[in-house]
Order: C-alpha cells, then structure tokens, then sequence
C-alpha cells in the first residue's frame, strides 16, 4: 500500500462489458493497491449498465456524456466531474483505455518522477502491445510531419518527445488547467480516437507543457495491433481512411498555411510508396487503388469535420512559435 501524498485519479471510459472485466481483473487491482488513487470510471454505450455493474464500489462512477458516445467526450466528462469535486481532486490524473493493463510498479514509478520533476507535467508510459515483444512506443512524435509511436519497433527514438500515449498517459492537474484556459474540450471529439493523441499533445506542447518518458511505467496495450489477419481485411480500409482523417484534420486545425504545405507535400510522397507496398499496418488489405480512393475520402471528410472545430486558437499559437521549434515539433528538421 502507498503513503504517497501525491494523489491520482485513474480514468476509464468503457462500452464493452468483456474487456472492463479483463482490465477488473488486472489494471485495477494494481490500482486499488494504493491509497493515493482515485478511479473514474465511465460506462458508455449500449453496454452502459452491463460494464456499470460489473465495477466494484470503490470505483466512481461518471454518468456518461448525453450528447456524444466518444472516447474523448467521455473523457471530458470525467474531467468536468472532477472539475466540481473541486476540494478533492487529484495532483495527477491518468487516462488509461479499458485494454490497457499496467505493470505492478506503474503507480508508483509515475508519482515518483512526477515527484521528483516538478518542472515536467506530462508523463508517458512504456507501452508494449499485448502478446507483443517488441514495444509499441514511449509516447509520441511527428516524423516528417506524419504522427507516430516513439520507439515503435525501435524507430524515433533520437526524435524529443511530444506527448504520451492516450492509453496510459498522466497528466499534471495544472496542465489541463492550461489547456481550458485556451479551450473548453482538452480532448476533441471530432477525432473519434484517430490522432486524438497528437491533438491533445499539441494542446500540452502549445501551452507550455512537456513529457518524459518514465521507464518504470510500463503498460500492455491491445489496439488495433494486435488484429488477426481475417480482422485486418474486415476494418483495414476503415481504419485507414480513420487514421488519414484525423491526420489532415490535424493539419487544419494546428498548422499554419506555409506549415500545412510542407507537411502535406510530405504525406504526398508516401501516397505512392503506400499504393505500391500497402498502407502501414495493412499492408495486405490496403494497397493499389484503394489507397487513392480512401485518401480522397478522408480529405473530404476532414474539410467537412473542420468547420465544427469549437477552438481557432490553436493555428495562431503554432505561428507564434519560433520557426525553427515548430518545425522541430514535426519533425521537419
């Protein structure tokens, strides 16, 4: 049991009664060990009552967002209960996915270094994919403007970090306090879980919050990664166009117009590498001409989806910055 003062608030934003009792009989048992964390949970969806009623007492529970069955509209809504409990929230929050499952040592790790680095406000954990030997990442980075997983299969590690990973990410209370002084929604709904990360972490980075990997901290993920083959070719186009979305979503939403065009001038290249070799991740199922059709969806829908973005104040904070740090942000140097 620890005597951390430091205190944390786990939240967990679940719809799917089967993975919530896996992450019952795992992640919160590491959790429930220590006395300085709190858990959030918010059931969601049509299995709203069936995942409500699975979680012990000691678990809050959050009554779901009634306008938007997202991950990151529930996420909110968590921070907005939090938000009221104005006398005892938490130093720390964590947003962990209900298929994450951490290590016995991850609370304590991540309050140590939090403890021990108060300059920093944003921690990522060491991610591995579940079943996986290799890691799935240390957080986040931009490559050449594209959104990837630092230290995926090895790769982008020399790149400084941007953010954590949304699946087991802890965050300083001040930091999100930085955020909603710029924006009400510290996660973005319209990204549906497709680079919702690299939105959220562009929000920390832009109002002064930075992330160290804590290596201590480590997580199983499950994800979209761990699909078989037969699920790949059922979602792999849909997933794609998803992930091609969100990422020209991101540009409109953060980049000024000199720094969209580089970026997209990189993305244009890859369309053709991707036609011939596959789109990443679904290399088998996602090739030839459906690369070109499903790129000329997601480009139209994000034009259609940013005209609901809520905040305009983000475009203006990256044309602040020194050109030579915002092109270091995405990794164009």
């Amino acid at each position: 049991m620890s005597d951390k003062k430091t205190t944390l608030a786990a939240i967990v934003v679940s719809g799917d009664p089967a993975t919530f009792s896996t992450w019952l009989r795992s992640t919160f048992l590491e959790l429930a060990r220590h006395a300085n964390v709190r858990i959030v949970l918010v059931p969601f969806g049509a299995y709203n009552k069936a995942v409500r009623h699975l979680a012990p007492q000691s678990i809050e529970i959050c009554e779901p967002s009634s306008k938007d069955t997202t991950l990151e509209a529930n996420r909110n809504t968590a921070l907005e209960y939090l938000r009221a409990k104005r006398a005892d929230k938490a130093d720390l929050v964590a947003f962990l996915d209900d298929d994450t499952f951490v290590n016995p040592a991850w609370v304590d790790a991540m309050t140590d270094v939090s403890d021990t680095n108060r300059n920093i406000d944003a921690f990522a954990s060491v991610v591995f994919t579940e079943g996986w030997s290799e890691m799935q990442g240390q957080g986040h980075v931009f490559i050449e403007g594209a959104p990837r997983d630092r230290g995926y299969r090895g790769k982008c590690l020399k790149q400084p970090i941007l953010c954590p990973c949304g699946n087991s990410a802890v965050i300083r209370w001040t930091a999100l306090e930085r955020i909603w002084r710029v924006d009400r929604q510290a996660w973005d709904p319209l990204f549906k879980q497709a680079q919702t990360c690299f939105d959220f972490g562009l929000k920390l980075y832009l109002t002064n919050t930075r992330t160290m990997v804590v290596p201590g901290a480590v997580t199983q993920h499950r994800g979209y990664l761990t699909w078989d083959a037969a699920k790949k070719k059922e979602n792999g186009c849909a997933k794609a166009e998803r992930q091609l979305t969100s990422r020209y979503l991101l540009y409109k939403k953060f980049l000024p117009k000199d720094l969209e065009q580089k970026v997209l001038a990189h993305l244009e290249q890859k369309l053709g590498k991707w036609q011939k070799n596959g789109y990443p991740g679904f290399e088998e199922c996602v090739i030839g001409e459906k690369v070109k059709a499903i790129n000329k969806k997601a480009k139209n829908c994000a034009d259609d989806l940013a005209r609901e973005i809520k905040c305009e104040t983000w475009k203006s904070s990256m044309k602040d910055l020194e050109k030579t740090e915002a092109l270091k942000i995405l990794g164009l140097t």
